[in-house]
């Protein structure tokens, strides 16, 4: 059996979670064609660390999503311009012989656009040596899937707005990212249009492999009717999920104030501000303790880190050492 699936949504997590889903259901003698777009969001692999690939203060403020995928790679950015595309096959076909024909099918459809693209190693595809598409594999009990992405019109721009620190890091046991040089494919062919490029698709594998079965059109609705897929969303835009699974790391703030310089050194496990290293001139012998004390447990990110300091301080009376937080607080904001 052969199935292609179109997602009329645009949420990231639900269209991964679908993906994820489709994988687990796929049976020996079956295909499947997955076509999705994204909003506005940054893709990190399964063991990266967000806050050393990502500006995630930055994403915050501009409303980017974060996603974390279960295959490793790199990080990138994704938003309307660009077409994910997930080929899966069942066990009853041969890995290493779907992973070169799910190749050949999507050069073969840029060749209908008169884009003449080629395979670059096992991942990339390359069209005049800039890369126009990434990949990676899953293989599950003899079951393949192929996902990748199609660069239409998608925002370069913003690929250095947001993949990139937003602090000074000192050491990291995260993947770094490889910023390879892109290109849209509307640069080699200006009239071609996402949803063209859908259509395209759907006719060229019904070419290279066979005819559909059935075609399946899905929204957010269906959230509403499959419990296990609404299970694997919740765990998709879960906080252990997206920076929970980030490896040990070590992140550095400073700055100097008219009291005195400070640096907070934190160590970061699981997304939990595991130990901080606090370096200061200040006359204030309180201040390291009460920072410690304070931040120790507690989620990092920025937001909440100024909170907690914040309401430290509100809990204290007045003194130097409250003033100090206050004036603290700016790290972070």
């Amino acid at each position: 059996m052969t199935q292609c699936f179109i997602s009329n949504t645009n949420d990231p997590h639900l269209n991964l979670s679908f993906e994820h889903y489709l994988f687990s259901k796929v049976k020996p003698n079956e295909r499947y064609l997955y076509l999705w777009r994204n909003s506005e969001t940054v893709v990190i692999g399964k063991f990266q660390n967000p806050w050393s690939e990502c500006n995630v203060e930055k994403m915050a403020e501009d409303k980017i999503k974060l996603m974390r995928r279960y295959s490793g790679g790199g990080a990138v950015f994704q938003d309307l311009g660009n077409l994910c595309f997930t080929l899966i096959s069942g066990s009853d076909y041969d890995v290493e012989e779907q992973k070169s024909k799910n190749n050949d099918f999507i050069i073969s459809t840029l060749n209908k656009f008169s884009i003449v693209a080629h395979a670059s190693g096992r991942n990339d595809i390359l069209v005049n040596e800039r890369k126009i598409s990434g990949a990676a594999f899953q293989i599950q009990q003899g079951n393949l899937m192929h996902h990748g992405t199609l660069l239409v019109n998608s925002d370069l721009n913003k690929l250095q707005l947001y993949l990139k620190p937003s602090k000074d890091k000192l050491e990291t046991k995260g993947i770094k990212s490889v910023r390879s040089r892109v290109a849209n494919l509307q640069e080699f062919n200006s009239l071609l249009t996402v949803e063209g490029l859908i259509e395209q698709l759907r006719i060229t594998y019904t070419e290279r492999f066979s005819n559909f079965d059935s075609i399946y059109y899905f929204n957010e609705n269906i959230l509403n009717t499959n419990p296990e897929l609404k299970f694997e969303y919740e765990n998709l835009i879960s906080w252990d999920w997206l920076y929970g699974k980030t490896p040990a790391f070590t992140d550095a703030y400073k700055k100097r104030f008219p009291w005195g310089g400070i640096e907070l050194l934190f160590t970061v496990h699981s997304g939990v501000v595991e130990d901080i290293a606090v370096y200061s001139d200040t006359l204030d012998n309180k201040l390291v303790d009460v920072i410690k004390d304070t931040l120790v447990g507690v989620a990092f990110n920025n937001k909440n880190i100024a909170e907690q300091i914040k309401k430290r301080a509100n809990s204290m009376d007045y003194s130097d050492t409250q003033n100090h937080l206050l004036d603290i607080i700016s790290l972070f904001e």
